[in-house]
């Protein structure tokens, strides 16, 4: 199934993140680890900003209850790489803690 909804004046990750931004995510991680899902794709691209302390997770392709999805063995962004992560693997919590270590260290 797909969503679609438009997000007004929504900033891409990278442009003025504030640490409400920063809070944000780990607030929605949270919330996420909770209910037993991963995201299993948290890089730059699929973090919107909004306002001064808002996020907006988005692209849940590779999403799922933790330990029951793969990653597509067709993954080719460095972020996966980093954290020694590759197609086929399980998405799990753990691999979205890792990705947005990698982005909250992100200026």
């Amino acid at each position: 199934m797909t969503v679609m909804e438009h997000v007004q004046d929504a900033k891409p990750w990278d442009q003025n993140v504030t640490e409400g931004h920063r809070e944000a995510l780990r607030r929605a991680l949270s919330l996420m680890e909770g209910g037993k899902l991963a995201h299993g794709d948290l890089r730059a691209p699929n973090v919107l900003l909004s306002g001064d302390e808002g996020v907006f997770i988005i692209d849940f392709e590779f999403s799922g209850e933790e330990g029951e999805v793969k990653l597509p063995f067709n993954i080719a962004a460095t972020e996966f790489k980093t954290v020694g992560a590759k197609g086929g693997d399980l998405v799990t919590r753990e691999l979205d803690e890792k990705m947005a270590t990698l982005l909250l260290k992100r200026k």
